[in-house]
């Protein structure tokens, strides 16, 4: 038998895991995750935000596996067999799989997670910006390959792996990994259930508390909706969906986009920025992933470290908390009667304004979640609840904020 280890988590008590976990976290390129927090500089609004990616990644990992096992348990076993998932052997093939993608899903964030992003060069491909995923995709082909295939679960595919990480890699001959994405890279998966309850639980709110135990244990496959499989929630968990997307948005409302957490996003890029390009990295950017030496060498201790030498003005006011002067926020875009106020008063050249580029409805009903009854009828989740109707419409917060000059 494998040798395995407990290891004590937060959240879920403990952990366990095997030898090829052991061995995938044990390498410098999944260690790099305990040197990037994964809430940024939010730790300037509240102290304790100062949990990591490596926890994260690892919590990811443990809840998909609790959601793949109540998928499987309350599943009809006709259906099962349907689906060719009732064999163990064939159950435990499929479970290691999803571990392995969430457990790596996050291997390749640059340096203060999100807020690193816009840092990221562009694709010259696609004319696009490369996303972390992308990063992810490279790091677990290159570096991860070898373990991964190496597995006492039969042979666990690369291609099934990095699938479910990014869901828009060319789909591997398995009409089944469609299915398993829905834990690792949809709307109620396995990444949003934990940071929800893990970054409450390190900022010492309540708005990202939700009841998980129920959201879990009311998952099940499907087969009466479409041409294809789909895990469903019962009908009685459907208030713990709507929990989880409510959780969501107070989290970014109260959390994730608080204006001061806002403006020092903007200090870190600015100092970043300044930093990559006093080193003479790639014109300002970090390196692209087919560089991944260099890549990897980033992570926040390194970022840090350059703030006073290399950051400017932006590196010392994140060392001594002395960030733009906040004016105020709105609903309403650039050009909103507030905002146009700001800019009148004191010019606009002198404002730093700051919107949510990226703004996405907290529920996108094109990738809609399934509610079914005990009868198998089952309706798309926002036709179910008025509450996730309402939260299928972006919601953009302007912050604006003065670019006064740093105190001496």
């Amino acid at each position: 038998m494998a040798k395995e280890k407990r290891i004590r988590d937060v959240i879920y008590g403990f952990i366990t895991l095997d030898e090829q976990e052991q061995e995938i976290i044990n390498r410098p390129e999944f260690q790099r995750l305990r040197r990037i927090k994964q809430l940024a500089l939010t730790h300037m609004v509240y102290p304790g935000a100062m949990h990591t990616r490596f926890e994260h990644s690892i919590g990811v990992m443990q809840m998909a596996s609790d959601m793949f096992d109540a998928v499987i348990r309350n599943t009809d076993p006709l259906i099962l067999e349907d689906c060719g998932l009732n064999d163990e052997a064939v159950q435990k093939h499929y479970r290691k799989t999803v571990r392995l993608a969430a457990l790596l899903h996050d291997i390749g964030h640059a340096p203060f997670s999100h807020a690193g992003e816009d840092l990221l060069p562009i694709n010259k491909k696609t004319g696009k910006r490369y996303e972390h995923e992308a990063y992810s995709v490279a790091i677990v082909r290159e570096r991860f390959k070898s373990i991964i295939e190496n597995s006492e679960y039969g042979s666990i595919s690369t291609d099934a792996v990095v699938y479910l990480i990014d869901g828009t890699s060319a789909l591997p001959t398995d009409e089944l990994l469609p299915l398993f994405a829905q834990l690792t890279s949809e709307q109620l998966d396995a990444d949003r259930a934990d940071y929800l309850l893990r970054d409450s639980y390190h900022i010492g709110v309540n708005y990202g508390i939700y009841d998980h135990r129920l959201l879990i244990n009311s998952l099940r496959i499907s087969n009466k909706w479409g041409s294809s499989p789909r895990i469903v929630i019962d009908k009685k968990g459907i208030h713990a969906a709507e929990n989880l997307l409510i959780a969501r948005y107070q989290m970014f409302m109260q959390v994730y986009r608080h204006k001061i957490r806002c403006v020092y996003n903007e200090h870190l890029e600015l100092a970043i920025k300044a930093i990559l390009l006093a080193t003479k990295e790639n014109k300002g950017f970090f390196p692209p992933p087919d560089k991944l030496d260099k890549y990897l060498e980033y992570d926040d201790v390194y970022i840090e470290a350059l703030f006073k030498k290399h950051g400017g003005e932006h590196g010392l006011r994140i060392r001594n908390r002395k960030h733009w002067r906040w004016l105020g926020s709105t609903d309403e875009h650039h050009n909103g009667k507030m905002v146009s106020e700001l800019k009148a008063k004191y010019g606009e050249n002198n404002l730093r304004i700051n919107y949510d580029r990226k703004q996405k409805p907290w529920y996108n009903g094109m990738n809609a979640t399934l509610v079914c009854d005990k009868d198998g009828n089952c309706n798309e989740l926002q036709f179910q609840s008025e509450l996730v109707k309402a939260l299928s419409q972006p919601k953009n917060t302007t912050h604006v904020f003065l670019k006064e000059l740093l105190p001496s």
